[in-house]
């Protein structure tokens, strides 16, 4: 059987460990890129380029396989936080294989533009992880659509880091990507997400009903979306 390390597919956890009681506001941050091929398209070729974007306190980078280490260390020390509102895991995911692989993935679907994953650091720390933002099921015509996910580390809730990112990385989707609407699907009783996406801008929808695959059940989610406020 061919190992599956190599066919991994990008799905975007959705709700996720974000803090609550940001005081940043949607409009309040600003997100500075230094080279994306969400943009540039000349770029889309280049190996192991250092895409960077920058908020306030943030950096926010797209990282390569080399990265595996740090990746893999970000994910076992956080698993008990992450896994209750994520999809299962492949019996490998914890191993630096499965992690070098998947960066491999994630860095050349950006290079192609169908797929973002943004890890993020502080610019205190710049070489520990904090948390991810990811962007999937990116839709073009006559959508224009994606959908986000997000997680970060516990050690840093309640600063204001989740929703300072979700701000600058949904900003560089629209602007560099040129997508029209973003979509979060967050478990109801996942208050401290919630808050998150509306401290972001983001406004309910509705309720999507057995819609995510969570710990071997169907869970409702709440649906959110962030339409593009900038000039299309």
């Amino acid at each position: 059987m061919k190992n599956n390390a190599d066919a991994i597919i990008f799905h975007t956890a959705i709700c996720f460990e974000a803090i609550a009681n940001s005081h940043y506001g949607r409009r309040e941050i600003a997100c500075a890129n230094f080279s994306s091929p969400l943009r540039d398209k000349s770029l889309r070729n280049e190996d192991n380029m250092n895409f960077t974007y920058e908020s306030e306190r943030l950096f926010l980078r797209v990282l390569d396989k080399n990265s595996a280490p740090m990746v893999l260390d970000f994910l076992s020390k956080n698993s008990d936080y992450f896994e209750p509102y994520e999809a299962e895991k492949p019996p490998n995911y914890y191993t630096l294989k499965y992690q070098s692989v998947s960066l491999r993935l994630e860095y050349n679907a950006f290079i192609k533009n169908s797929y973002a994953r943004f890890y993020v650091f502080t610019k205190d720390e710049p070489d520990r992880i904090i948390g991810t933002v990811s962007f999937g099921n990116m839709h073009k015509f006559p959508f224009f659509s994606t959908s986000i996910g997000y997680k970060f580390s516990k050690t840093v809730w309640g600063n204001g880091y989740a929703a300072e990112s979700i701000i600058c990385a949904s900003s560089a989707i629209f602007k560099d990507g040129g997508f029209h609407r973003i979509e979060a699907y967050v478990m109801p009783d996942n208050l401290s997400s919630v808050k998150v996406l509306e401290n972001a801008g983001f406004e309910y929808e509705g309720i999507a009903k057995s819609s995510i695959r969570i710990c071997g059940e169907y869970k409702d989610h709440a649906q959110y979306a962030l339409i593009n406020p900038y000039k299309e």
